[in-house]
């Protein structure tokens, strides 16, 4: 594309070229030559609104306990420009048991993340899709905690190339990560509980029955308090 073309005339901006290896390893790309307190993401085909990132940023420094701070997102049909307000239920503090009851609420477009965070963790360039969810899980895993701020931070374009539409292949990745992430939880009766029931919801979606139910029963025995809390 032109995008060197254009970049030239800002000499502020840092462009790095490499080939394409992926998503996950081109925003790993950018962490590691970053060199601002904070790190936002943005796709090549979203919008950002105009103050998106200074309310953010407000909101980050108005909260300094919190590692990542994240808004909403809004989502348009790149071949009309109809748009769809879809809203998600978000979650603040530690979410590790929300991402795994509720699903993923972040979009990556829309997050700012202190930049102290990647010393020790990336996005994992084995994964081909839900690499968001995979580092949120894993962040939200090590006690990072997370802020919520209600505004509209960019537009999310709907076209033929979404990664997202092949449901088939998200399905099988977001399976895998919860299970892997499942393995490292197996001593926290409550998270592994919360995992066994998102594996558990993740496999009624693929019509895998009998695994489904196997599920549930773990999930009620790791977790045998409340069953309302554990399959809400």
């Amino acid at each position: 594309d032109e995008t060197k073309k254009v970049v030239a005339a800002y000499p502020s901006v840092n462009y790095i070229f490499q080939e394409n290896k992926g998503l996950s390893s081109a925003r790993n790309m950018g962490i590691k030559h970053a060199k601002g307190n904070y790190i936002f993401f943005l796709d090549s085909d979203d919008i950002l609104f105009k103050d998106s990132i200074g309310l953010l940023l407000v909101e980050a420094e108005n909260n300094p306990w919190a590692d990542l701070t994240y808004g909403d997102a809004n989502y348009f049909r790149e071949k009309d420009g109809k748009q769809f307000n879809c809203r998600r239920k978000c979650f603040e503090g530690e979410i590790l048991c929300d991402l795994l009851k509720n699903g993923n609420c972040i979009v990556v477009g829309t997050i700012l993340i202190k930049a102290n965070i990647f010393r020790n963790h990336f996005f994992d360039e084995s994964l081909t899709r839900v690499e968001d969810l995979d580092l949120w899980l894993n962040l939200a895993l090590a006690g990072c905690k997370f802020k919520h701020l209600n505004r509209t931070i960019a537009k999310i374009r709907l076209h033929s190339k979404n990664m997202t539409n092949d449901l088939i292949a998200q399905d099988k990745v977001y399976l895998h990560v919860l299970q892997r992430l499942s393995l490292k939880v197996e001593n926290n009766r409550k998270i592994a509980s919360a995992s066994a029931i998102a594996i558990a919801k993740r496999m009624l979606v693929g019509r895998k029955y009998f695994a489904f139910f196997c599920n549930i029963n773990s999930a009620l025995f790791l977790y045998p308090g409340n069953w309302r809390e554990v399959l809400l």
